[in-house]
């Protein structure tokens, strides 16, 4: 089984641009602690809530985006690896590309 297969439909990234209020309802909403942050389509990086909950409500999410290479995985990575990167960088959701 690969990412591709459980990648879930139903998830909202956070658009670039957007506020920190913004983030975290979405992350309240999803029940995650990270979320991915996505323009044009495209995956830009990740938020972390500990990041997050420190800002003023209405400032830009843009300069705290994380881009670490081990926090996304490739589509046809297998399901363990996965789980593994998950595991390690104690991600609740993981970005697929």
């Amino acid at each position: 089984m690969t990412a591709r297969e459980i990648i879930s439909k139903q998830f909202i990234p956070v658009l670039a641009g957007e506020d920190s209020n913004t983030a975290l309802r979405l992350m309240n909403e999803q029940w995650v602690k990270h979320l991915p942050v996505v323009e044009d389509g495209k995956l830009i990086g990740l938020l972390r809530r500990e990041d997050l909950i420190i800002l003023d409500p209405k400032e830009n999410i843009d300069q705290h985006v994380i881009m670490d290479p081990g926090s996304y995985i490739n589509e046809d990575d297998h399901l363990l690896r996965v789980i593994k990167h998950m595991v390690e960088l104690k991600l609740t959701p993981i970005p697929v590309v």
